[in-house]
């Protein structure tokens, strides 16, 4: 199961360089007591949470963004006495009840902890369900506890009491805070990068981070958060790695493509302007409902995005036509490339050989095809933004995750897929393994490929 906010993000993404963020997890896997010493349980990734009968509850935290895509899918039983998802402001959004075998309870708190709804015993919706038909349950907060169906009546937990431990735990802080726990030492590095590891959608944060870190900390600051970030999968699979190559590109590049200055400068030069394009679309739709971007950024990894200003208010069709016109932009812009390039190739057709080698029209053509061709897979994020904005949850929900588990193929296959059937389709090679990782009960799954 999985938290989704209903309110669509002020950035628009290109997806080249990543798997983006979005919804977050609700989870579960073996039950195991709670007479361990607290801080046992800490290093497990155990919490201990006073509840309202005077007792105490073992919840298992979720900390990877790889957790909180699987939560609780597959499973019948718990890790420990629940499963804690700590979320960041609170928002309106819809509990995702994908692939649970069995009812659970929702609790879901406020940032200051406050139980604000519990949900008794959701419908499951087992792997069989069409992705048409997959519970999808309204909710309003910031944290989720999982638990089994029945126990939150049985805890005394209902909406208005306190959950003392989850006062005060919203995951979003100030930025001159974290870039002075950074520059701390050795732990307050690592745990800023476990902040924004858990925050794949943050690329603004980060990128303020960034500035601060390079003003007061030096290159030297900038380098010791590269080699940490860099060395963890959370980070080379979104957009972080975009945010850490805008800011020092020889330090990027030293570190992700070692003698292979010529590589990245070619990606940059090929997939740059293709990204521009895109994200330029984004930004001209804004304008066009009078909102003017507060950031717009294109990496050389890839990817960018286009940032509106805090607080922006759209109609549901305005926010699905920002998210359709950066795909929309770059595959008229291909378009285009193709035609202007389109008499050399005409020239080859009537016999004039000289004629087609003219190298400019040439690639004109080809970088037309890779624009053309690659509009929808660059709006892999701009396609599920569009349909939630239009009331199409499920599909975006459905799309979010199959994208986000890498196991389903690349955005035309899952397009593809979904469009064809509503069915849940067939399970991906390595899915209970890594689902029962997640819960404890499986081994751990080969390195993926995050490039």
């Amino acid at each position: 199961a999985r938290l989704r906010p209903a309110t669509p993000r002020a950035e628009r993404v290109s997806r080249e360089a990543a798997a983006p963020p979005s919804p977050v997890a609700a989870p579960a896997a073996v039950e195991t007591p709670s007479v361990a010493p607290l801080e046992a349980q800490a290093a497990a990734g155990l919490e201990s949470l006073t509840m309202p009968d005077g007792g105490r509850l073992s919840a298992k935290r979720l900390e990877t963004p790889r957790d909180r895509l699987f939560g609780n899918m597959y499973s019948e039983t718990l890790p420990a006495e629940g499963l804690l998802f700590v979320g960041g402001e609170e928002v309106d959004g819809f509990i995702w009840q994908k692939n649970t075998l069995v009812p659970w309870d929702y609790v879901i708190t406020d940032s200051k902890g406050a139980v604000t709804q519990v949900i008794t015993e959701a419908p499951p919706s087992p792997p069989d369900t069409p992705w048409g038909k997959v519970g999808l349950l309204p909710y309003h907060g910031s944290h989720s506890l999982t638990l089994p169906a029945g126990e939150a009546a049985r805890r005394g937990l209902k909406p208005g009491v306190v959950i003392p431990e989850l006062a005060g735990r919203v995951e979003r802080r100030e930025v001159p805070a974290l870039a002075a726990q950074a520059m701390s030492g050795e732990s307050g590095m690592t745990a800023v990068l476990d902040h924004f590891a858990n925050m794949p959608d943050a690329y603004s944060e980060l990128e303020d981070l960034l500035v601060i870190l390079r003003r007061e900390g030096g290159r030297d600051a900038l380098a010791r958060f590269y080699d940490g970030a860099l060395s963890r999968p959370e980070f080379r699979r979104n957009f972080h790695e975009g945010t850490l190559s805008r800011f020092d590109l020889s330090l990027w590049a030293a570190r992700t493509h070692p003698n292979r200055l010529l590589a990245v400068a070619l990606r940059a030069l090929i997939f740059w302007p293709k990204t521009f394009v895109h994200e330029s679309g984004h930004y001209l739709a804004y304008l066009l409902f009078g909102v003017r971007p507060r950031k717009f950024r294109v990496f050389v990894t890839g990817g960018g995005f286009v940032q509106a200003p805090e607080g922006t208010k759209l109609r549901p069709w305005q926010q699905a036509f920002v998210s359709a016109a950066g795909p929309l932009l770059q595959l008229v812009t291909g378009l285009a490339l193709m035609s202007a390039g389109m008499p050399a190739f005409e020239a080859v057709a009537n016999g004039s050989a000289h004629a087609a080698l003219d190298a400019g029209e040439i690639v004109s053509v080809l970088l037309g095809y890779l624009y053309a061709l690659t509009a929808v897979p660059s709006g892999s994020q701009d396609i599920p933004d569009g349909a939630w904005a239009l009331g199409h949850r499920r599909f975006s929900a459905e799309m979010n995750w199959r994208r986000e588990t890498g196991m389903f193929g690349g955005t035309y296959r899952i397009l593809g897929q979904m469009l064809v059937t509503e069915s849940a389709g067939t399970e991906p090679p390595g899915w209970r393994n890594e689902a029962g990782r997640v819960l404890g009960e499986g081994p751990e799954p080969p390195p993926q490929n995050t490039r």
